[in-house]
């Protein structure tokens, strides 16, 4: 009677076929979680794209309204010089005209007996 076994297969073969079809489905899992590691990273690699995107867009909106700061803290500078040169005027012109009124009101007074 013939054995179910080829003749060039010894016992030690056959025992290390499993081994190698466990490793073999081992490697295929691992190799079909890679991919999905892979797919993974890079749609996590196309999110932080879009975020660097906007983070650029902001970083653009944030330069413009700086400008715009600067430049109203400019006009801003301008105003309150020019009301201080007004303020400083109409002083002036108020302290004269105090001067001239008190001068007004001594002469009223010396012609007063």
């Amino acid at each position: 009677m013939k054995e179910d076994k080829p003749e060039e297969v010894d016992s030690q073969d056959l025992d290390t076929q499993p081994t190698i079809t466990t490793v073999f489905r081992l490697l295929q899992d691992m190799d079909g979680r890679m991919r999905a590691m892979e797919a993974k990273l890079e749609q996590m690699d196309a999110k932080l794209q879009q975020m660097d995107g906007k983070l650029q867009q902001m970083d653009g909106k944030l330069q413009d309204m700086d400008v715009r700061l600067n430049s109203l803290e400019e006009t801003m500078q301008t105003g309150f010089d020019r009301l201080n040169d007004r303020i400083d005027q109409l002083q002036s012109h108020g302290e004269a005209d105090y001067e001239k009124l008190l001068r007004r009101i001594r002469g009223i007074e010396r012609r007063v007996p």
